[in-house]
């Protein structure tokens, strides 16, 4: 294979001891090297010099990456490496492009994914309130749909700036860009992926119509039914999956019963629960993960 004739660029940083550099990788590389940066947490221009040096120092070239569509990519290396990386892409006859891209790639296989941290015992989080229209339903919805986001995708967080500024440090940033005096600032961070049961409390349903999901027929079974000594089935065939490709199969709801329900869930999601009756069932929705 040739060498390129793509030209990279490299110029001083203005904040450190580093070089710019600016050379092209294929969008679907990038996303992966951002999303597996941001779950080990190290910065992307670290990954990249990681990558580098690991591949320079193999025998020879590793397998071909395919690069086309490749787009401009910038990052921070330490003085002389990428020059170094230059002289023996072209020892091996393989363009620069070709060159980063299999060096991140390397890096990639050589860090898989980190596995996902599960809490050993079964947290319920319960949000309650005794007045109606505070806003229970809308934030257990939005707390379990975030806590059941993929963990191996970026979704935009809303973090202080003083945190954006050392997660981008790595990234090119507009020098021309306006102060902005807001305090927080959007971050791109992976999903928790934890496994995650919403137990609805309300007999109005909010919760359940909200995750499209369909309420409990009054003569059938429920999870009052349970609690009474008197089941029509299987309480974990009460459980509905949320179907939604954001949460990797990792959310579920109970819809709640036709009447009163009970406080804890004895759920395969939740681990073994102890109900009991609740005069105020109505006011609270739960959250276990």
């Amino acid at each position: 294979m040739g060498v390129s004739m793509v030209t990279s660029m490299t110029s001083p940083a203005a904040s450190s001891d580093r070089e710019k550099v600016v050379s092209k990788l294929p969008g679907w590389l990038r996303q992966s090297l951002k999303v597996r940066a941001a779950q080990h947490g190290i910065e992307i221009q670290t990954a990249v010099e990681q990558s580098i040096r690991d591949w320079c120092n193999l025998a020879s070239a590793t397998a071909t990456v395919d690069t086309s569509g490749a787009d401009s990519f910038s990052t921070f290396l330490p003085p002389g490496q990428w020059e170094t990386f230059r002289q023996i892409a072209a020892d091996r006859r393989v363009s620069l492009i070709q060159g980063l891209a299999q060096s991140i790639q390397l890096w990639l296989d050589a860090n898989p994914a980190p596995d996902v941290t599960r809490p050993e015992i079964t947290r319920r989080i319960i949000v309650c309130n005794q007045k109606g229209g505070v806003g229970k339903t809308a934030i257990t919805a939005g707390l379990g749909e975030a806590l059941a986001e993929d963990s191996n995708a970026l979704y935009p967080v809303r973090v202080a700036k003083a945190l954006t500024k050392a997660l981008r440090a790595s990234e090119v940033q507009d020098e021309q860009a306006e102060p902005d005096n807001n305090p927080l600032d959007i971050e791109n961070l992976p999903g928790p992926g934890q496994q995650v049961l919403l137990v609805d409390f309300d007999p109005q349903c909010h919760l359940t119509n909200q995750l499209g999901a369909t309420p409990l027929p009054m003569n059938g079974d429920s999870l009052t039914n349970h609690m009474a000594g008197d089941p029509k089935g299987d309480l974990r065939d009460l459980i509905v999956s949320i179907d939604d490709e954001t949460f990797g199969g990792g959310s579920t709801s109970c819809p709640p019963a036709t009447t009163r329900s009970f406080s804890t869930c004895a759920c395969r999601r939740c681990g073994p629960g102890k109900p009991r009756w609740n005069g105020h069932s109505r006011r609270w929705r739960v959250i276990t993960t």
